[in-house]
């Protein structure tokens, strides 16, 4: 009874999100060009070392947040097998008690990466040095949607 439900449930949802158009998805890439004297030069390497410092913290923080998340979904399916093992001992005692496990309803928390803000903080910084950062956006899929320009 409860595969037949969670396979109803995933039936619905593939249903659901495959209606209708998907918007455009795009990504955007930089080109550099370096700071024309030597002083600005090692100031774009500070930069860059910034940039690997930013990095590595969002990763630190994406792991932890990992791990935070993983131990509250164990704890959650722990605490739901408890409730569904205790209601089956019940059910012994008072025939039609209906007892459901219900640990697939304990969903992992997504965790973002937030290293996005490092290219920017880093795009900022090269460019106070004195180097050109050169944006393009790229449409890479669903681009039918987008328009006739896939790019910028």
């Amino acid at each position: 009874m409860v595969n037949a439900c969670r396979r109803l449930v995933g039936l619905a949802l593939a249903l659901v999100s495959g209606c209708g158009p998907r918007p455009p998805e795009y990504r955007t890439t930089y080109s550099y060009s370096p700071p024309p004297d030597e002083h600005g030069r090692m100031c774009a390497m500070q930069c860059e070392t910034s940039r690997s410092q930013c990095e590595q913290m969002a990763r630190m923080r994406q792991d932890a947040c990992v791990e935070r998340a993983r131990a509250r979904d164990d704890e959650c399916r722990h605490a739901a097998s408890e409730r569904y093992h205790a209601c089956l001992d019940e059910q012994a005692r008072t025939p039609g008690l209906l007892c459901i496990d219900q640990s697939y309803t304990c969903a992992s928390a997504h965790c973002a990466s937030d290293a996005g803000d490092c290219e920017g903080q880093y795009n900022r910084c090269f460019q106070v040095c004195g180097g050109r950062v050169e944006e393009r956006r790229e449409c890479v899929a669903s681009c039918e949607s987008a328009g006739p320009s896939r790019g910028y």
